[in-house]
């Protein structure tokens, strides 16, 4: 429910929809902050809770909603530290997040990889006295066909 972004772009350029709200702050730093606690999960579970509409799929937040929302900031001094925190633990989990899809790639090859071996016999010294797949297929193939066929249909009925 709800999609919060920061624009930056030219003044008096754009048209806010009618289900779409505007906070100001006069400092970027504060922006930034409010940013990142408009998507923490506390702030959307809040807002979740305190919907309203008779649309279930189509849930609205009202402004005296946002307003009644407690927001705890940090002192004007500590904003700077509080920023470059919040932006390096989330770098850091971008770079998480991008290193565990590489691994999953990875993996998918590994796993074509060692199948696509397995297959051509590659994985364990093979024994020269094992049979061949071929005479094993031709084996099975004979057996098939000297085995009795199964008759097809119902089967009668038995008088008791």
């Amino acid at each position: 429910m709800g999609a919060t972004a920061i624009f930056d772009g030219p003044v008096k350029t754009f048209i806010y929809p009618d289900l779409m709200m505007r906070v100001r702050f006069d400092d970027p730093r504060l922006t930034r902050l409010m940013w990142y606690r408009l998507n923490s999960k506390s702030t959307r579970q809040y807002f979740r809770e305190n919907a309203t509409g008779t649309a279930g799929n189509m849930p609205k937040i009202s402004g005296k909603t946002l307003k009644n929302m407690v927001v705890a900031i940090p002192p004007a001094e500590m904003w700077d530290a509080v920023l470059a925190f919040l932006e390096n633990a989330f770098a850091r989990a971008d770079r998480m997040e991008a290193e565990a899809a590489h691994a999953r790639a990875l993996i998918d090859r590994l796993e074509a990889a060692l199948l696509a071996r397995a297959f051509r016999g590659e994985l364990v010294p093979q024994d020269p006295a094992d049979e061949p797949a071929s005479a094993l297929l031709a084996r099975i193939r004979a057996t098939r066909a000297a085995a009795p066929k199964a008759r097809r249909g119902r089967k009668a009925k038995e008088n008791a």
